[in-house]
């Protein structure tokens, strides 16, 4: 593992590659053919911007091709970030980049400070309604925070208990934010979805909210750093839950890919609809309805994937 900066380990940064970026947004439908001018997306932990920058990118493309001004934008995006230093960073990438498509300096200095705050995403006031939350949290213990900090967010978000990462805040606080259909799409570590510190949580998600994709990230490398974080992106929704795809990896998933006690059919062929089969979410073999396809799938930085596509029951708050 790459040895982290010491404010890397302090803020819990892990910066994340392009390409899983690229994917989230396009998972969530964050997309520049549709009008982005009417929609709000918030970005909770900003850093030096590999999440805002390409959300800009969107955006822009989005207002060109629908023929909205620039200055209709304003409460299009919201970034927040600890360091001040990240949110001058992503102000000035932002203000460049509105001047690159157009804007006057003044204008593009405007919309880039009423965008991107400092502040702290789980003690803060922030935007409500919004279609998208997007990013990847930071990954600090519940023990790595000061006494009061650490009693502040636990007060605050009910999710936070046992050890847990401040992650776990980040997904109730997220949640609560979206407007009816709007989803959260993070690159985070998977382990809520089995650890004790999780139950709240995936009890949270399981009685209001919908889960739409998991692509266990295990043995990919999303971030630019070398880090032990048992990475997933996961796209979770305002909405009633309906079908799920889920991605592993073939070659470690042995109730699926494998032929064992647990395998519903040869990878690439179809599947019966036999009652209580399994799917498979982040590497755990879960109770769920009937697996609807399961095929060989190529996509960016996997080598070998199953797509398991199912109802969901297999989340359960316990």
């Amino acid at each position: 593992m790459a040895a982290a900066a010491p404010d890397e380990v302090e803020y819990g940064e892990v910066f994340t590659r392009r390409w899983v970026v690229e994917t989230i947004l396009d998972l969530v439908g964050y997309t520049a053919n549709k009008d982005l001018t009417q929609m709000k997306l918030v970005e909770p932990s900003v850093g030096s911007g590999a999440f805002f920058v390409p959300v800009l990118e969107r955006l822009l493309e989005s207002a060109k091709v629908h023929g909205t001004e620039l200055s209709a934008l304003a409460g299009c995006l919201y970034g927040l970030d600890l360091q001040q230093e990240h949110v001058a960073t992503c102000r000035k990438k932002s203000a460049d980049m509105l001047q690159a498509a157009g804007a006057r300096p003044a204008e593009a200095r405007a919309l880039s400070a009423g965008w991107l705050r400092h502040g702290d995403f789980l003690l803060d006031e922030v935007p409500t309604d919004v279609d998208f939350v997007i990013g990847n949290p930071p990954y600090i213990r519940t023990e790595d925070l000061d006494d009061e900090t650490e009693a502040a967010y636990r007060k605050t978000w009910r999710t936070m208990r046992g050890r847990a990462d401040i992650y776990v805040g980040f997904y109730e606080r997220s949640l609560s934010m979206l407007a009816s259909g709007g989803r959260v799409g993070f690159i985070c570590a998977d382990r809520w979805m089995r650890n004790a510190y999780g139950k709240h949580l995936r009890g949270l998600v399981t009685s209001r909210y919908a889960v739409e994709s998991v692509w266990q990230m295990h043995d990919v490398d999303p971030f630019e750093a070398e880090v032990s974080a048992y990475p997933a992106i996961t796209v979770l929704a305002n909405s009633e839950q309906g079908s799920a795809t889920f991605i592993v990896r073939a070659d470690v998933q042995q109730g699926v890919a494998g032929g064992g006690p647990h395998a519903p059919a040869e990878v690439g062929q179809g599947v019966a609809d036999p009652p209580g089969e399994h799917i498979v979410i982040a590497g755990q073999v879960a109770r769920g309805d009937p697996v609807h396809r399961v095929r060989r799938v190529k996509m960016g930085g996997f080598a070998g994937v199953v797509r398991v596509q199912g109802r969901l029951r297999g989340l359960r708050g316990g």
